[in-house]
């Protein structure tokens, strides 16, 4: 019996050096992947030296530049880094404002034009159907933000900026842990993953994630499922699964938190969800994570709007980029005009005239 339980002690401990041999082997084979540019790339908005930098709040993490101008000339930012035109005080103050927020798909990712920004169709057809109203989107979108990142910046603005409705537009991997500027930006796969802070954290997330292998394995995963969506249940498609997660339910708490915030100062919130390439090829009902949140956001009278719908109808014009995550200016429209409509339905707009709205 003694040495039965010897051979199985042998064996195991064999296995977990072999274990433990090839993840050494595949981690180096990773980073020296990512050294030649290779694998799956993601970045948080062009490279880390160029329209991104750290910013002293800590709980933006990062924003854009001001008055950045790539060399494109398509990526253009205003005094206070964003995808925006710089207005005047008296042109912000004499208009409503309704300050846009969101990640890079609000930025305007892949969109040379401003114009063609769904937050700038919105303020578009204001203009033309209620002309005797100024109104301005104001774009404060950030690439890369997650929602603790937009509600910072909620809160900065404030200080710097009057607005009279909160537009806020999401995308699915807005639970997600924040990112950080560092040199791993340039690389095929992006370490950005939190800085390890506690015991708890060597058993999350962060932990993984600065693992070059793990993130690499993680980014063929989702590939694979925006490939081929339907080969997998729905509830295994990887921005699903979320809906289980920790950070999901901190994002509907943060979302109510900052709907109750602006209620106080009679200003709304609406919650715009941006679906992804791959999932217009499901039902309504196998998107759970839209579902989820549409749900809880009914539950606590939060106006929100699921583009799913709008998006599935017009799939046949909308071009996106190879993660099919960013719509072309077809996406943007459709985006625009479903907001607009939504806005109209919902009586948030027109703006009342005798409306008096009071800053903090």
């Amino acid at each position: 019996m003694g040495s039965k339980l010897k051979a199985m002690a042998v064996n195991f401990s064999l296995m977990v050096g072999v274990f433990i041999l090839l993840f050494v082997l595949g981690e180096l084979g990773a980073n020296l992947l990512v050294k030649l540019g290779k694998g799956q790339r993601q970045q948080i908005m062009g490279e880390a030296d160029n329209i991104v930098m750290n910013s002293p709040n800590k709980d933006l993490e990062f924003v854009f530049k001001p008055h950045y101008v790539n060399a494109d000339g398509d990526t253009v930012t205003n005094a206070l880094g964003f995808h925006e035109l710089d207005w005047s005080p008296a042109a912000l103050d004499q208009s409503k404002v309704i300050l846009n927020l969101g990640d890079s798909i609000t930025f305007g990712a892949n969109i040379k034009n401003l114009n063609q920004v769904y937050g700038k169709v919105v303020q578009n057809l204001m203009q033309q159907n209620f002309p005797d109203q100024p109104v301005i989107v104001y774009n404060a979108g950030v690439g890369g933000y997650n929602i603790w990142q937009e509600r910072a910046m909620l809160r900065e603005l404030d200080r710097q900026l009057k607005y009279d409705m909160v537009l806020l537009g999401l995308c699915l991997n807005d639970s997600s842990p924040k990112m950080y500027v560092s040199e791993d930006i340039k690389g095929a796969v992006v370490n950005v993953s939190g800085k390890i802070e506690s015991a708890r954290d060597l058993f999350s997330r962060k932990f993984f994630n600065r693992s070059k292998l793990y993130v690499m394995f993680k980014e063929a995963v989702k590939s694979l499922q925006r490939r081929y969506p339907r080969l997998f249940p729905s509830s295994m498609l990887w921005h699903n699964m979320l809906v289980k997660g920790e950070g999901w339910t901190s994002l509907k708490n943060t979302i109510l938190e900052m709907h109750q915030e602006l209620a106080s100062r009679n200003i709304p919130v609406v919650v715009v969800i941006f679906p992804y390439a791959h999932q217009l090829k499901l039902t309504a009902k196998d998107n759970i994570i839209q579902n989820d949140l549409v749900q809880f956001c009914q539950a606590n009278q939060i106006p929100c709007l699921d583009l799913f719908e709008a998006f599935q109808q017009h799939q046949q014009q909308i071009l996106w980029d190879a993660e099919g995550i960013h719509p072309d200016v077809n996406g943007h429209r459709v985006a625009g005009e479903a907001i607009y409509q939504f806005l109209v339905e919902q009586k948030l707009i027109p703006f009342e005239h005798d409306l008096e709205v009071h800053h903090e």
